[in-house]
């Protein structure tokens, strides 16, 4: 190989190509640079929420919507400091449904009904209260 290169040399023949020239991959690694770029950027404002929007969820339930009772009583319960051996607290969870989509399944009238089941068994689970 480096024989015939050298005789080629001798004669006058330049078949050297640059493989990094335009011809061989320059067009490729263009392409390729200016893609790196472009998606490195997308995903900075991927990282910083650039495409989501913020959504305001109040924290106290609004006039319009009914709480529980047992839920304003545990509500109660917490704010009155009778939760303080509790091993879980959560202080002003809210749930918002509705937001996107509607709620899927209503969780209480499920229990009630005694359609819940674990998977895989046909035996209704009741729930605990303890």
């Amino acid at each position: 190989m480096i024989i015939a290169v050298l005789i080629f040399f001798v004669l006058g023949e330049d078949r050297f190509k640059n493989p990094l020239g335009w011809e061989m991959v320059g067009k490729n690694l263009l392409a390729m640079s200016i893609q790196g770029i472009v998606m490195f950027i997308f995903t900075i404002l991927i990282q910083y929420n650039f495409f989501c929007k913020s959504r305001l969820i109040s924290a106290k339930p609004s006039a319009t919507e009914e709480e529980d009772v047992d839920v304003a009583r545990e509500r109660q319960r917490v704010y009155e400091g009778r939760a303080q051996n509790d091993l879980l607290r959560i202080w002003d969870l809210t749930k918002a449904a509705g937001l996107m989509f509607p709620p899927l399944a209503d969780v209480p009238s499920l229990w009630a009904a005694g359609s819940v089941t674990t998977a895989g068994s046909s035996t209704p689970l009741t729930p605990t209260v303890g």
